[in-house]
């Protein structure tokens, strides 16, 4: 479904799931490293599991219609730091401003 924020270049497997509960478990068993999806329904999902809000966090949202979000297990070390990472080299050359207020909106938790 979300499918079409991925680019083609990227070396990005994607899974498919029919519920996002589905999907969220998914993540906290270690089968997906991340997730995009709708952020309205993760932060319900959040809220009312424990085991969903304890273990995952929202790492961003997109400027979309209904909200997507970007997430990934609190504990996935590796792939949080490839994210700063990024999101820091983005941020000191300006892209990250420059992209900022067309694909993001601000995270309120």
């Amino acid at each position: 479904m979300q499918d079409h924020f991925i680019s083609p270049q990227a070396q990005i497997i994607t899974l498919s799931y029919q519920r996002t509960d589905d999907v969220l478990r998914a993540l906290l068993r270690g089968e997906a490293e991340a997730a995009l999806q709708e952020e309205s329904v993760v932060r319900e999902y959040l809220k009312k599991v424990d085991a969903f809000g304890e273990n995952l966090k929202i790492a961003f949202t997109l400027n979309e219609k209904n909200g997507m979000a970007f997430g990934f297990r609190k504990d996935s070390a590796s792939l949080r730091e490839s994210v700063n990472t990024v999101l820091s080299r983005m941020k000191k050359d300006g892209r990250l401003d420059s992209l900022k207020g067309k694909w993001f909106a601000p995270v309120s938790q």
